[in-house]
């Protein structure tokens, strides 16, 4: 008993013949991005030890993300902006990669300041909707350590790390009143847009 091949075997069979795919990389990117959140809502953690942070699976998540930060305008692309910052807030929040995460968003921030508004969000978000001051706390640290010289790139740089001050008082002046020492520090900074961010954050 012989049955034809249907049509959309056909075009698959002359797809895959072709060397064609369906699926672009930006769409698998998308894809991968999504199932990634679904994955990270669920309760992973239960499949190890709750006192132990596995570092290769949170490198192994979050590696991937922060390439995706040094493409530009990637925050345009709404499936970008809906799910890079919740795997950011889930990992700073569940797997302690607050530290980490400090460094690399300054050094995002410093190179592709494009993408800053992603990087504002996961911090409003920390802080707002789970009273998670770890990445807050942690980014004054590498901000206070940070050279801003001036040029127009650290320009803008500077104006995205003094709105990161600046949220952080706002929504939680208890930082800036806890981390005093380090808000005066960055009063002496060479960075105008830091220093007025500083004294904002004070007078608030």
């Amino acid at each position: 008993f012989y049955m034809p091949p249907s049509k959309s075997s056909k075009k698959a069979k002359e797809s895959k013949t072709n060397g064609k795919s369906s699926l672009t990389s930006d769409s698998l990117r998308d894809k991968c991005l999504k199932g990634l959140c679904d994955i990270l809502r669920s309760s992973i953690k239960s499949l190890w030890d709750s006192s132990i942070i596995d570092q290769q699976f949170v490198k192994c998540v979050t590696k991937p993300c922060y390439h995706l930060l040094c493409r530009e305008d990637i925050s345009k692309n709404p499936i970008v902006k809906e799910n890079l910052p919740l795997i950011f807030i889930i990992m700073i929040h569940e797997f302690e990669h607050a530290p980490e995460a400090s460094i690399q968003f300054i050094q995002a921030v410093k190179h592709y300041d494009n993408n800053s508004s992603l990087l504002t969000t996961v911090l409003n978000s920390l802080l707002l909707d789970y009273q998670d001051t770890s990445l807050a706390i942690q980014l004054l640290k590498e901000i206070c350590q940070t050279n801003f010289v001036d040029t127009q790139v650290h320009n803008a740089s500077a104006k995205t790390m003094a709105t990161f001050i600046i949220d952080m008082a706002r929504l939680d002046p208890h930082i800036i009143q806890t981390h005093f020492h380090q808000i005066d520090d960055l009063l002496k900074v060479e960075s105008h847009h830091i220093r007025v961010a500083a004294l904002t954050a004070l007078c608030s």
